[in-house]
């Protein structure tokens, strides 16, 4: 074999070899495209799904401070109207036991809305 054959044998696989490295790391770039395509789907999804639930959450919020907003109304009412009721029964010389049972009614129901809302403060 002469020195030409040699060095085109040498140079036909070094051809092959550097084809076979230039094909490796193309599917390594294609496989990391895969990758950040899939993974921008899922952020895209993802956050369109916090947006969603961030305008559900908000919706809750006015619904519940509205809610609030009415029972605290409705429970200085409710107190005022036990109040006079108690004085009522006591200068009439009347029980005034079943008074004291909305008393504590009011007491618990006035707990409960600060303790809602102080969630949402």
């Amino acid at each position: 074999m002469n020195n030409n054959s040699i060095l085109n044998k040498v140079f036909s696989k070094i051809a092959k070899a550097e084809n076979k490295t230039e094909l490796a790391s193309e599917k390594v770039e294609l496989a990391l495209l895969d990758d950040v395509k899939k993974r921008s789907k899922d952020l895209n999804t993802e956050t369109d799904r916090l947006s969603k639930l961030e305008d559900e959450f908000f919706k809750l919020k006015r619904n519940i401070t509205g809610l609030s907003s009415r029972i605290d109304k409705d429970l200085q009412a409710q107190s005022k109207d036990v109040e006079q009721a108690l004085k009522a029964t006591k200068e009439l010389g009347l029980d005034s036991k079943p008074f004291f049972i909305y008393k504590k009614q009011l007491d618990e129901v006035s707990a409960e809305l600060k303790r809602i809302d102080n969630k949402f403060k």
